[in-house]
Formats: structure tokens, C-alpha cells, sequence
């Protein structure tokens, strides 16, 4: 009797610890999130030695301003599936679209050959219209220069390495809601700014993506293949902003030099300074006002005041802000200003 317990006992603790075992996988799995493709295209659809320069078959490809003679050819020449996009010489090869909002991934695949020669344009537009011209608002403009070996985003002063020979991805993650992008080449980041910003910085962009535009700029060919809208993807980080400093103050030849440094992680733009002196008899070059487009992050512009008349010590006070920041940033020094000279600034 007491071995029979002694085994119904064995048996009901075994299923115990069994339990919550089987309970544990009884939890539906998590299934990952598929892919939104907003638009794409591999090319593959069209004619071989097609030209898609406007016409009903060309899935909405078309030259800038609807011009024929932009047209973009497709070729099997060199191509990650069955066709690619050549762009070469007149190439102006555009493609419009209506995302206003979210955030999502622009990507694209580019060849260019060993042989490359000249600079091409690989160009996203936040507002593009035919006949728009100048009035249309460019947010991403990366040109790849076959003489100075480097990709360049246009305007910001950064670029990256060019590779020839082989596929290479782009990758431009785009937050409408944050008013951010972030453009990857081949795996590096070339530049991560508002995508209102524009490629001059003048913060006059749209909230939208409009157009893409391959743009050859008379340069050899290079082809494009695999092109994609998702809504997937790691969101940009919100917008980087920028910190200014007055870095020094120093005296020049009857002017004051100062130093503005933007120590934050995002391009300053609009920037306005003031140098004021104050006390001693003054009766030239008291303030000074000024503005500079921009300083990028990491960067610094030299500020200098008008020419400067008087006798006696004097204060000197600097002040600086910028569009992305109202706050107002200041430094100060002291010095004494005989006739046209200012000595002893600390």
C-alpha cells in the first residue's frame, strides 16, 4: 500500500513541474511586421531599350518638366535582376509621389562602373511640379564625383568615399512627423538633418515627399535598380539641435574679434551676433550687428566689429542665437581703447 502512494505521489509531482512548461508554449507567437511597399520598381516589367520619357507605358517615369529628351533608358547591361534604369548624359529622369506624412524608407540601388567620369545626381524633392524649376524644393541632393573620388551631400560640406564596381544600397529613412532624414550610403551615414531643411539650409522644404530625380549632369552612365517605398524601417532619432558658444574674444586693429562655436549635434542657421562696448568716451563702433547662414555642428565662424574710436576701459559684451534655438548665448570682456587701439582685451 505505502509503494502505491509512493508512486501516485511520484506521478502527480511530475505532472506539476510539467505544467507550467506546457503552459508557457501555449502562447500564440509574435509575429513580426511585414513590410509596407508604399510604390516600388525593379524595372523588369518594361522593354528592353525603352526609354521612359513620359509616355502611358512608362509606370510614371518622365524627364524634368516632362521634357522627352530626359529621358532614362532601361538596359540589361548591368543589372541586379532583369533591367536596370541607365542614366547618362541628358538623363533627368523623374518620378513623382504623394507621401504627407509618417515615416517610412527610400531605397535604391546604384552601379557605377570602374570608368565612371564626371558628377551625377541622385536627388529627393519635398515639393516638385513640371514648369517648377527653381520654385521646387529640393530636400536630398548627393552628388558622386568621379574626380575627387567622394559622395558629397551638396551645400553641407560632408562626404563619404565613392565605390565603383559593385551594387551599392542607399537608404534615406525619412520622418515626415519629425521632420527628419537620414541618408545611408553602402552602410555609412553621409548626413542626417531636417528634411525641411534643404540643401542650402534655408528651412523652406515641404512636409512631403514629392519626387525622386536621377539626374546624370552630362556624366557617364550609372544604373539604378530595386527602388522602393516602405513604411518600415528604424526611425530617424528626433532633430538634432544646435548649442552656440562664444568660444573667445580677442582684439584685432581697432576691431573686435570674437569666435561663435555650435558644440551641439545639429547645423545652426540664421545666426545673428551683436557686439556691443560699453563705458570709456566712444564715438565710433559701439554695436555692431551681423547675421551668418549657418554654422555646422562641430564648426565655427569668425565674428569682427566695426571699426572702433575712443579713449578709456571699456566692457565688451557678445551675443549670438540662431533659427533652431532662441536662446540667446553671450561673453564678455574687458578692455581699454586708445584712439583706434584696443588693449589689453581679457
Amino acid at each position: 500500500m505505502k509503494t502505491k502512494l509512493l508512486v501516485i505521489g511520484v506521478i502527480l509531482l511530475m505532472c506539476a513541474s510539467a505544467l507550467p512548461h506546457t503552459m508557457a508554449h501555449s502562447t500564440a507567437p509574435i509575429v513580426p511586421k511585414r513590410a509596407d511597399t508604399i510604390w516600388s520598381d525593379n524595372f523588369d516589367t518594361y522593354q528592353k531599350g525603352q526609354l521612359l520619357d513620359g509616355t502611358s507605358d512608362d509606370g510614371g517615369w518622365k524627364g524634368w518638366d516632362n521634357n522627352p529628351d530626359a529621358f532614362g533608358t532601361v538596359t540589361d547591361e548591368i543589372a541586379r535582376s532583369g533591367y536596370s534604369d541607365k542614366i547618362t548624359g541628358s538623363s533627368d529622369n523623374v518620378h513623382e509621389y504623394d507621401v504627407e506624412a509618417g515615416t517610412f524608407t527610400y531605397d535604391a540601388w546604384q552601379y557605377i562602373p570602374t570608368n565612371f567620369t564626371g558628377i551625377t545626381y541622385f536627388i529627393l524633392l519635398s515639393d516638385y511640379w513640371d514648369g517648377g524649376d527653381t520654385e521646387c524644393k529640393w530636400a536630398v541632393q548627393v552628388n558622386f564625383d568621379a574626380d575627387n573620388q567622394y559622395v558629397m551631400s551638396e551645400f553641407d560640406g560632408v562626404t563619404l568615399p565613392l565605390k565603383t564596381g559593385k551594387w551599392c544600397e542607399i537608404q534615406v529613412e525619412i520622418n515626415l512627423t519629425r521632420d527628419f532624414f537620414t541618408f545611408t550610403y553602402d552602410g555609412d551615414i553621409l548626413i542626417a538633418k531636417n528634411w525641411t531643411a534643404g540643401p542650402n539650409n534655408q528651412m523652406d522644404g515641404m512636409l512631403k515627399l514629392s519626387a525622386i530625380d536621377l539626374f546624370a549632369n552630362g556624366a557617364s552612365p550609372v544604373y539604378y535598380d530595386d527602388l522602393s517605398i516602405t513604411t518600415t524601417g528604424t526611425p530617424p532619432p528626433p532633430p538634432a539641435k544646435p548649442t552656440l558658444q562664444i568660444d573667445s574674444i580677442t582684439a584685432g586693429k581697432g576691431v573686435i574679434n570674437a569666435v561663435i562655436k555650435n558644440v551641439g549635434e545639429g547645423n545652426a542657421t540664421d545666426v545673428t551676433w551683436n557686439i556691443a562696448l560699453t563705458g570709456g568716451f566712444l564715438f565710433k563702433g559701439k554695436s555692431t550687428d551681423g547675421s551668418t547662414p549657418s554654422i555646422l555642428a562641430g564648426a565655427t565662424a569668425n565674428i569682427v566689429s566695426g571699426k572702433i574710436l575712443g579713449i578709456g576701459p571699456v566692457k565688451i559684451a557678445i551675443t549670438a542665437s540662431c533659427a533652431e534655438n532662441s536662446t540667446i548665448v553671450s561673453g564678455s570682456a574687458k578692455g581699454f581703447v586708445f584712439l583706434f587701439m584696443v588693449l589689453g582685451v581679457k
